[in-house]
């Protein structure tokens, strides 16, 4: 295993000067003989700015769109951030299922897809075209949340020994 304290000298880390994954350099292995591929931190990376970004932007949508602090508008603003943790919840329990056709990469592919389709909405229906609609924040929020969670299982399974 990769992690076992005999492995992890100085060979485990990563130069700043180069990615390269050759034998020349001695990279431990996995139990299938494979490097370790630590380019997969700048796909985690970049998932999981997405969603701290939009969780950092609610109070600029709600300003945005004029919704209150308390009302109708607020409970439906509300309820459509919240879609995120739906979404996420629901692609976890059924990604196995809905994606079983699919490879882990095409799932990492298509989960990305869904968060950039989720978080381009606000900037260009709320921001760009000024509408309050609050459905854009359902839409934007829940394709986030769905991206997010089959990326976490598909990114969890493939990165378990």
């Amino acid at each position: 295993s990769c992690w076992t304290p005999e492995a992890m000298d100085n060979t485990a880390l990563v130069r700043p000067d180069s990615f390269d994954v050759s034998t020349e350099h001695a990279t431990p292995l996995s139990e299938d003989g494979r490097p370790p591929v630590r380019a997969m931190f700048f796909v985690f990376l970049a998932m999981f700015q997405s969603y701290a970004a939009m969780q950092n932007l609610q109070f600029e949508l709600k300003k945005e769109m004029h919704v209150d602090q308390i009302g109708d508008r607020a409970q439906a603003f509300t309820n459509a951030v919240t879609m995120l943790h739906v979404g996420k919840l629901l692609s976890r329990l059924a990604h196995n299922i809905v994606c079983q056709c699919w490879s882990p990469l095409q799932r990492v592919f298509i989960s990305m897809w869904f968060v950039v389709c989720g978080t381009v909405v606000p900037p260009i229906f709320i921001l760009g075209l000024k509408s309050d609609w609050i459905g854009w924040v359902f839409i934007s929020y829940f394709g986030i949340g769905v991206g997010i969670g089959v990326f976490e299982a598909t990114f969890l399974a493939v990165i378990t020994p």
